[in-house]
């Protein structure tokens, strides 16, 4: 009777799993990331498995290792599952990027009595004339629709002379695009806009951004030499608002070579924007219109084309490093991040040491958003940023994800966002597990000289700017190029400086 329970259980583990494997092999083919012959391979090797255990069933001590067998297959294959399931609903969160939202306010001083727009439907609502109207008369049409009225309204020429009539109570409310908020924030002025003001409600508008399919199709992407923006933003809401982006970095990646080139241009290089008629602004304000309008204004300045985008919300990252259960840095200078780089829930300070230090999500944050502490103020900031995204792939492939591998895919849904398609990864990856072949990664970042100038986002208001050390941006232009056209790059190609200018910029004080 005994023998012949264990044989029943036994073959009951063995339909477990055989069911297993079959789910298995049919996630990993939906999934996508091995080639049709690597995934017939997987399935060979587990049917020969399953009839493997089935054949040990015959006999009682073979049986029992069977029963191990099957055990630890369903488990790991259960296991399997779980990831890959996990990274689809990963690919799908964060190729959801052909879409970006503006979010429009209606703003009231903070002791205003209005508690709605039906309170201020007779108020005088202040608008810009000409910038982002778009999106204001969208706005006037959505508090018209409720109200049943039209609104009375006011045009101002600029965003201060708006946020002046309001706090003048020249109008009883403002209609502001909230990226036009923080461009507001960053005057002196009305850097207390959001505690001197209240939102009575808020409408979003909704525009199309272009698939990375139509400029490189995934069939192309594993033999291609391309450029991918990466913007770091650093915002409450989706990481689909439209908003400065604080963080700037082109990769440029050929596939073919496994070369990697990081350029990062500092947020407050005073540059042309595609937008602005060749009026100059603050890089970061480029966001404000879009992720295209980024795009175009670095692809201008470096003189190549850019269409394929990342979008990374930096304080996700700290989830993301908890995730992983800490990364290693290493600091090129020694020194303590203030209370302004921390989140809003940790207002400690950290301090850095020169050389490795093991940082958790908090310490990750607040080293890369630190730039008050060092002389070269932004640059540094921009070389510690790409320090820490290093420091997240290298964790990455170590066996920490692989312990905390749902914590961490939940994590990247909600601080990535990107205009690739799930096929385009999915083609990267398989080319990654078809090879397994390291990649060369070296970063470079370009510099300039400090300088207060009025911006095309905010006429008549001088802030400050980093004007471009032109000598830098050749060099990183020609890094691009010496990428895309296959030549191997070294650390010394970065060190070699084409103009004396880059020691002395980096002893510049903010």
């Amino acid at each position: 009777m005994g023998k012949i329970i264990s044989k029943i259980l036994g073959l009951i583990l063995v339909a477990l799993q055989l069911l297993v494997s079959v789910i298995f092999c049919g996630i990993l083919y939906v999934s996508n990331f091995l080639e049709l012959d690597n995934i017939l391979i997987v399935i060979l090797v587990l049917l020969i498995l399953v009839l493997i255990n089935l054949i040990l069933q015959r006999w009682l001590i073979s049986g029992i290792i069977g029963k191990f067998l099957a055990l630890f297959l369903i488990l790991g294959l259960g296991y399997g599952c779980n990831m890959l399931l996990h990274t689809n609903t990963m690919l799908s969160d964060i190729t959801s990027g052909t879409r970006e939202v503006d979010e429009i306010n209606y703003y009231v001083l903070s002791d205003d009595p209005a508690q709605s727009i039906m309170d201020a439907a007779d108020y005088t609502f202040g608008v810009l004339g000409s910038m982002d109207r778009e999106n204001t008369d969208y706005a006037v049409s959505e508090a018209e629709s409720k109200t049943g009225t039209p609104l009375t309204l006011q045009e101002y020429d600029d965003i201060q002379a708006l946020a002046a009539a309001l706090y003048a109570k020249e109008v009883g409310a403002a209609i502001i695009n909230q990226a036009y908020v923080d461009v507001l924030e960053d005057m002196e002025a009305y850097s207390d806009f959001k505690t001197e003001t209240r939102v009575l409600e808020s409408v979003s508008k909704e525009s199309e951004v272009v698939s990375a399919e139509e400029f490189l199709p995934a069939d192309e992407i594993c033999t291609t030499p391309f450029t991918v923006y990466i913007s770091g933003c650093d915002q409450s809401g989706s990481i689909s608002t439209k908003g400065r982006s604080d963080v700037n970095i082109l990769a440029t990646i050929n596939p073919v070579t496994k070369q990697v080139i990081l350029i990062s241009t500092p947020r407050d290089y005073y540059i042309p924007l595609s937008n602005s008629g060749g009026e100059k602004d603050k890089l970061t304000h480029a966001g404000i219109y879009g992720v295209d309008v980024s795009m175009d204004t670095l692809g201008k300045l470096y003189g190549t084309d850019l269409s394929l985008y990342f979008k990374v919300n930096f304080t996700g990252f700290k989830d993301i490093v908890n995730a992983l259960d800490g990364i290693e840095v290493d600091s090129d200078v020694a020194f303590t991040a203030g209370w302004q780089a921390c989140s809003q829930s940790d207002r400690d300070s950290y301090t850095f040491r020169e050389g490795t230090n093991e940082l958790d999500g908090g310490a990750a944050l607040a080293f890369a958003r630190e730039r008050h502490a060092f002389a070269s103020g932004d640059r540094q900031r921009g070389i510690n940023q790409m320090k820490v995204i290093q420091g997240v792939f290298k964790k990455v492939q170590s066996m920490a994800l692989l312990t905390n591998y749902a914590d961490v895919m939940k994590s990247i849904s909600g601080s990535f966002e990107t205009n690739l398609t799930s096929k385009q990864i999915q083609a990267l990856v398989k080319m990654q597990m078809d090879d397994m072949a390291s990649w060369n990664v070296l970063a470079y970042s370009v510099t300039g000289t400090d300088a207060n100038e009025s911006t095309f986002s905010s006429p008549g208001h001088k802030a400050y700017v980093m004007i471009p050390d032109d000598s830098t941006v050749e060099k990183a232009a020609r890094l691009i190029d010496m990428v895309c056209d296959g030549e191997e790059l070294t650390k010394a190609d970065l060190e070699k400086s084409s103009d004396s200018s880059d020691e002395e910029d980096s002893e510049e004080s903010e």
